[in-house]
């Protein structure tokens, strides 16, 4: 609701978090500089933190109908088939 909020670590990144989203089955994608993909099961509680290879910044991210996430930044737009770690 917003009304409150906490700061969650995030494997030692320090690069800025630009977009998210909530996935179907609850999960949370969270994305941002140096190819930042983080990843939460449990609401956002604690995230697992991947970069993309090439590291360029990622701004945007949607969960699409096909399960795949569009992520959109500096390489352009591509659909990617993530997986959530466990």
């Amino acid at each position: 609701n917003g009304r409150s909020w906490a700061k969650v670590a995030m494997d030692n990144y320090k690069g800025a978090v630009q977009n998210g989203a909530e996935l179907p089955d609850g999960s949370v994608v969270l994305v941002g500089a140096g190819g930042l993909v983080a990843s939460s099961r449990d609401k956002g509680a604690t995230f697992t933190v991947t970069q993309t290879k090439d590291r360029r910044h990622i701004g945007g991210v949607v969960f699409g109908a096909s399960g795949q996430l569009l992520i959109t930044g500096e390489g352009g737009a591509r659909l990617t088939d993530f997986t959530l770690p466990k």
